[in-house]
């Protein structure tokens, strides 16, 4: 793996401007960008083609949930727009991380995007577990969970915070989220 390819650059910037503002000061050309929900819902689908274009290799990280059909047909179209790696929430379940790879394949025109489920939000505790979502195991447990469901539905890899890393990696790529200063259980608050 290249330096470039080691460690993705979030874009998390609300306008096409404050992209290029980003990635003047940072004078990485060709590094991996993470473009998010905030600047993709503002400029659409036109901002990954152009990072491809100009040689960034790119993250889409929409961390898609929904029904598996859904799923499936959205990333279907996903392929379609040109990036290397998109992402789903692994609470979607099995079903769901499959259709989200059968809807790349369907899509994809040559090599699919790399495909990775997102095990928990950084901002989820073990108070929001319990007392929000109702369930009721460790987070470790549950982010161990939803790793092996990603290893057995065929997903790629996983993101999850460095604190979250434990056996997931295995031999699936790995992308551990930068949460310094946090320890576990606390929450970001974002």
């Amino acid at each position: 793996m290249r330096e470039e390819e080691r460690i993705i650059v979030a874009l998390d910037v609300p306008s096409k401007e404050a992209m290029r503002t980003l990635l003047k000061k940072l004078n990485k050309p060709g590094c991996f960008v993470k473009v998010g929900m905030e600047l993709f819902y503002q400029e659409g689908a036109d901002i990954i083609r152009q990072l491809s274009e100009e040689g960034y290799r790119t993250f889409l990280d929409l961390k898609l949930h929904d029904i598996p059909n859904t799923v499936r047909r959205a990333m279907k179209g996903l392929a379609k727009v040109g990036a290397d790696m998109v992402n789903v929430h692994a609470a979607g379940g099995t079903a769901m991380m499959r259709a989200a790879i059968e809807g790349l394949e369907e899509g994809a025109n040559g090599k699919r995007p790399i495909c990775l489920a997102v095990t928990q939000l950084t901002s989820t505790d073990q108070a929001m577990l319990t007392g929000e979502l109702l369930i009721d195991c460790p987070i470790a447990s549950v982010i161990a969970s939803y790793g092996k469901m990603a290893f057995h539905a065929g997903m790629d890899g996983v993101v999850c915070s460095a604190w979250g890393a434990g056996d997931e990696k295995g031999n699936q790529l790995f992308i551990s989220g930068c949460d310094a200063g946090h320890s576990p259980g606390r929450r970001r608050g974002r």
